[in-house]
């Protein structure tokens, strides 16, 4: 089978939001400089045309190069962890500032969003995957997962129940090292059509993501994944969120003159497809 990629667009609605207003001066941090990054900076670019660019280059020694100029905007928006992290840590004694975070797979397990910031997941809800699941792969009725309870157990309860609504049977392993994944995915093989690799960082290290992608040829199995570059190294296919629109969608929520407290609690954004 070709390998495919699925971009969901996804139309972020911001409760109360009438209007986009547009902040005096805005600051953008990335985490460094790769692909994904830069189609939500071009998303971004549709809201905000000309915002300040810093490039974190994947070190966390730049932060401190560039912390000064960065904290003087009144907006600071950041994509991926490094950079949403850095200035999180940065802003707890600032309360003038605001963050709008973008590109995490799992906000929660870094307090976030909280009474200073908001933003948008990157993981796109199980049932909308395993909705597109069943388009591509119709004769697929048996899904099996790899996971870290300790990092991924509201993930694979939300899955469960995902998996019944759409009428897939669900079968998730739980790994709580490395070292686990091979006897799990051999667990896994003979009871499942098709196996979905999600965002755990328990599961998806290199040597593990390459153990899952050999087997799986060898098995026959289609993997799905969340990445275009695990399709690269051999999934099947990848699903995720169209990343420019994202941009648009951190672009556009609404900074009032007191919006920055407002928006761990009054402001909420729905996802659709």
């Amino acid at each position: 089978m070709k390998n495919i990629s699925v971009r969901l667009l996804a139309l972020f609605l911001f409760l109360g939001l009438t209007s986009p207003l547009f902040a005096d001066e805005v600051k953008l941090v990335y985490s460094q400089d790769i692909a994904s990054y830069q189609e939500v900076i071009a998303g971004f670019k549709t809201i905000y045309k000309e915002p300040f660019y810093y490039d974190l280059k994947g070190s966390p020694a730049e932060f401190n190069k560039i912390k000064k100029p960065l904290l003087e905007g009144d907006l600071i928006v950041t994509i991926g962890l490094l950079a949403t992290v850095s200035v999180r840590d940065e802003i707890r004694e600032r309360p003038s500032k605001g963050l709008i975070f973008s590109m995490l797979f799992d906000p929660a397990r870094f307090s976030l969003p909280n009474e200073r910031s908001t933003g948008v997941s990157l993981v796109l809800s199980p049932k909308k995957t395993f909705s597109k699941i069943k388009q591509i792969f119709p004769n697929s009725k048996r899904i099996g997962i790899l996971y870290d309870p300790q990092k991924s157990q509201k993930m694979i309860e939300a899955a469960e129940q995902a998996a019944k609504e759409v009428g897939l049977s669900f079968m998730a392993v739980p790994v709580l090292s490395e070292k686990w994944v091979p006897r799990a995915v051999g667990n896994l093989f003979g009871q499942i059509d098709l196996f979905w690799l999600i965002p755990d960082s328990t599961v998806i290290t290199p040597q593990s993501i390459e153990f899952i992608l050999l087997s799986s040829f060898e098995h026959r199995l289609p993997v799905v994944t969340f990445s275009e570059d695990i399709v690269k190294m051999g999934a099947v296919a990848s699903i995720a969120p169209d990343y420019k629109m994202i941009g648009e969608a951190v672009g556009l929520y609404d900074r009032g003159r007191s919006g920055y407290r407002r928006w761990g609690s009054d402001s909420r954004a729905e996802q659709y497809l």
